[in-house]
């Protein structure tokens, strides 16, 4: 866990009211403690969860290509770790027709690709 971890995961709960309450209980589970990489995958949940994207998803998502883009190495192990290999899969690999994966900024999508490799295409 770094400072800037923590700092990112935080700012992303304080901009997105229902990351907001996801942040608050992960810190009241974890004994006032967070926990980046889990946290952050619990923010990808709660959105996998929706049918569609909500109005807020896009700004998210900016703010994820944003983090990556940094150039802080923590900040882009988590997102890549934590995040970027949690995107929604199918039988071939990365759903590339998600919705979510729609939403993903070009150098996110540059590291799924590098991640799922020719599976990111949907070929085995």
């Amino acid at each position: 866990m770094t400072a800037s971890n923590v700092a990112f995961v935080g700012y992303l709960a304080h901009k997105y009211p229902t990351l907001g309450d996801i942040f608050h209980e992960h810190h009241e589970f974890n004994n006032q403690d967070i926990l980046p990489h889990l946290l952050i995958s619990d923010y990808l949940r709660n959105i996998e969860i929706s049918d569609m994207a909500l109005d807020w998803h896009p700004a998210f998502f900016d703010d994820i290509e944003s983090g990556f883009s940094l150039g802080d190495r923590a900040i882009t192990e988590l997102i890549t770790v934590s995040f970027l290999e949690h995107m929604p899969c199918n039988e071939n690999g990365l759903a590339t027709d998600h919705w979510i994966i729609n939403l993903l900024g070009p150098k996110c999508l540059k590291q799924c690709k590098r991640i799922f490799g020719v599976r990111f295409f949907g070929m085995r």
